[in-house]
Formats: C-alpha cells, sequence, structure tokens
C-alpha cells in the first residue's frame, strides 16, 4: 500500500536531498503509527548514502539493523524515566563518529511529561551543530507550544474513508473495512491494526451495554455499569472512547444521512438517538472524552475513581431536561 505523501513532506524530501535541514522537525499525523513509520523514513533519508532511504547503502542497511553509532533513539511510549532523557545532552556532547549527520528520533513525544518536554527544550533550544531532532506524535498539541516552536511540523496527510475503506477491503470483509477506516482517522496501519484486535470487540460491547442501560433504564445502577466497565479495566481508556463514539454518531443520526463511526452497531445508535437529545448526547460525549483523556495522563488514579465520577456526571446529564 503507497503511503500518501503531502507537500510538507515532499518538500522536506527534497531539503534532505540538497542538505538543506533545519535542527528539528515535529512529525504529526492521525494515527500514531504513521507518524511514526514517516518520522522513520525521514531519519533514514538523512542517513542514506542517496538521501532517499534507499534500503540498500551501507548507511541504510546499518540503519535498519540499529547498528548506527551516531543515531540515538527513545520511546516516550508509557513514560520514559528521566535517566532517559538525560542521554539527549550526553549524545550531543560527543562528535560525530562516522563523518555525516547525527540524529535524535523521538517517538511519542507527545506522551512526555512537562518536566521532561522542559529539559528537551533546553537542548533544542541551543542545538548542536550537525545534529537533526525528529519527533512523532500522534497528538502534537499535547506538546508545549515552546517545543512546538523550536519544530517545523510535518503533518502527515490522512487517506479520505472511501479510499481507506476500499484498501482495506482487499484484504478483509466490507463492514469490518468500514468500521476500521471509520475509526482510523485516515491512517492506513491504524486501520490494519484496529481490524486485527480481537479484544476490541470486547471493549466495544461493554460499551454498548453501559450506553443501553443509560438509555432504557430510568434509574440505571450504577454498580452494574461500573462492574462492566471494570472488565475491560485494562482499556478502560478505549471504553470511554467506544462510549463517546456511540454518543457522537447518535447525533449524526438525529441529523441523518452522516457517516457512522459504529456502523456495524445500528441498534445501539438508534435506542441512543431516540432516547436523549442532542445536548444530552453530546455533554455525554464530552464527558466520556475527558476521562478518556484523563486515564492517559494520570494511569495512577484508581480505576473505579475515575469510572464513577464519569458514571454520576453522566446521571446528572441524563437527568437534565433540555
Amino acid at each position: 500500500m503507497a503511503r500518501y505523501i503531502g507537500q510538507q513532506e515532499q518538500a522536506l524530501h527534497r531539503d534532505i536531498l540538497e542538505g538543506r535541514m533545519a535542527a528539528a522537525y515535529l512529525v504529526t499525523s492521525a494515527g500514531e503509527e504513521d507518524a511514526h513509520l514517516a518520522a522513520r523514513e525521514i531519519v533514514q533519508r538523512i542517513f542514506c548514502e542517496k538521501k532517499t532511504a534507499c534500503g540498500a547503502c551501507l548507511a541504510c542497511r546499518k540503519f535498519e539493523a540499529s547498528n548506527l553509532i551516531d543515531y540515538l533513539e527513545i520511546d516516550a511510549k508509557g513514560g520514559i524515566k528521566m535517566e532517559e532523557v538525560r542521554r539527549i545532552p550526553e549524545f550531543l556532547a560527543n562528535r560525530a563518529q562516522e563523518g555525516g549527520a547525527r540524529c535524535i528520533f523521538l517517538k511519542n513525544a507527545d506522551e512526555l511529561t512537562v518536566q521532561e518536554q522542559n529539559y528537551l527544550l533546553k537542548s533544542l533550544e541551543e542545538p548542536a551543530e550537525g545534529v537533526v531532532f525528529v519527533l512523532s506524535a500522534a497528538q502534537g498539541e499535547r506538546l508545549l507550544p515552546t517545543v512546538r516552536s523550536r519544530c517545523i511540523e510535518i503533518r502527515i496527510r490522512p487517506i479520505p474513508k472511501k479510499e481507506l475503506e476500499r484498501q482495506l477491503e482487499q484484504s478483509m470483509g466490507k463492514e469490518q473495512a468500514a468500521f476500521a477506516a471509520a475509526w482510523s482517522g485516515g491512517s492506513y496501519a491504524q486501520a490494519q491494526k484496529i481490524a486485527g484486535d480481537q479484544e476490541l470487540a470486547e471493549v466495544r460491547q461493554s460499551a454498548a451495554k453501559v450506553c443501553i442501560r443509560l438509555a432504557t433504564k430510568k434509574n440505571p445502577s450504577v454498580f452494574e455499569m461500573e462492574k462492566e466497565i471494570m472488565r475491560q479495566e485494562a482499556r478502560m481508556g478505549e471504553v470511554f472512547y467506544a462510549i463517546a463514539t456511540l454518543m457522537r454518531d447518535a447525533i449524526y443520526h438525529q441529523a441523518g444521512g452522516l457517516p457512522l463511526m459504529n456502523s456495524d452497531d445500528p441498534g445501539t445508535v438508534q435506542t441512543l438517538a431516540h432516547s436523549f437529545t442532542k445536548a444530552q448526547l453530546y455533554g455525554i460525549m464530552k464527558l466520556a472524552l475527558e476521562r478518556c483523556e484523563r486515564k492517559r495522563r494520570y494511569p495512577q488514579v484508581r480505576s473505579k475513581l475515575i469510572i464513577m465520577g464519569l458514571l454520576f456526571d453522566i446521571l446528572e446529564v441524563k437527568a437534565k431536561s433540555v
């Protein structure tokens, strides 16, 4: 599958070919896999003898074998220790060992804490000569404005939904392709990951059960809903996101003719659309997205506290007649 290359990325490829590179780049995309793949290709182009990521030259072979001396890669996924961040100035203090460029690739940069970003900022403000920073992030807005301002942002172009569905249908059923495309944000890699995630079906089922209980019970049991979400505690944030998408789809259903993210579950969507007003659906969707983000940022907070807080807030929205 050929990845879409936007004008920003094309311009950067030309700059690398001509040796005109900035000190830092931020590669963002709707799907983190696309951001990482594009960022790694940029890094490989920087080291490649032909500046094309040819895959055949000695530098490319070393890169693919993780054997480049002048290259540092750090993954912030799930949080990193401060010692990892401190490797950056240590790397910058050394000279190039192979006579060419030096590069630091920071994956999932949007998962760095404020303290870690501020520490990184010191290196970005006074870049060492011949060193290029490449950061990848699915949600660049989570980075501090001071960090983003030091980088040239390269936004990876999302694939249009219909085109993505067509590509996915070559390897899966039409309904599965439609669902994966809708949830992927235009990312082929993310869509494949979603389609192959067997546990995601159970996550979505739990979200649907909670939504149906909210819609059909006058006084839904908080205990039963909390128990249902706790069944998916390891993926609780995704349950919240799934609830948000169902509420979003119900709003779209009320409007009529708009594409749904959960097109394979029309029954739940219709029930929600008939049971809640647009304002209530929007309020619940907003609450679910807020808790999804809170769980991501503060994983140490007890799950039950987050769940109970969300459910009581949703019931308050449900009780309002708008």
